[in-house]
């Protein structure tokens, strides 16, 4: 027959064990998705914002044919362009769809697309917060359980 004892302490084992999975399984992926996600929204909206500089640069400098540049097509390997007609620019819409716009048109368009992206970081940013502070709770309660001081704790879930 187990004592009270025995059984209490395996219950606690069993508590502890379960609050370190939600922070391995739950917690730690949740944060990773998010924190990607938000790295994805940041690198479109930097793209958005080059080209809407490229865009200015061709309006204020009255670039109306025959423009010259270089395209990086990745790992700093690029490629001359020759533009003919600068007055129509393609732009990436969402889903893969591109659409043909004047220059006017293309920066209506991005300004009114990186609010929207700038909401979804700022959205992602508080998840992030959110997840941080579960985080912070649960190690906690771990700690309060186990009976380890704050850095004892901070040591085994060095991570986050």
């Amino acid at each position: 027959m187990m004592t009270s004892a025995a059984h209490s302490s395996e219950e606690l084992e069993a508590k502890i064990l379960r609050y370190e999975n939600y922070v391995n399984d739950v917690l730690k992926k949740d944060l990773k998705f998010v924190l990607d996600r938000l790295d994805q929204v940041n690198l479109e909206c930097v793209e958005y914002l080059n080209t809407k500089s490229i865009i200015e640069t061709i309006i204020d400098n009255q670039i109306t044919g025959n423009l010259k540049t270089k395209y990086d097509l990745g790992c700093n390997f690029y490629v001359t362009a020759k533009v003919p007609d600068t007055s129509m620019i393609i732009v990436k819409v969402g889903l893969g769809i591109f659409v043909e716009l004047t220059l006017p048109e293309a920066l209506d368009f991005i300004d009114t697309h990186v609010k929207k992206l700038e909401e979804t970081a700022d959205s992602l940013d508080k998840r992030v917060v959110k997840i941080r502070a579960y985080v912070k709770v649960t190690l906690q309660g771990l700690r309060e359980l186990q009976g380890l001081s704050p850095s004892d704790c901070t040591q085994k879930y060095i991570d986050f």
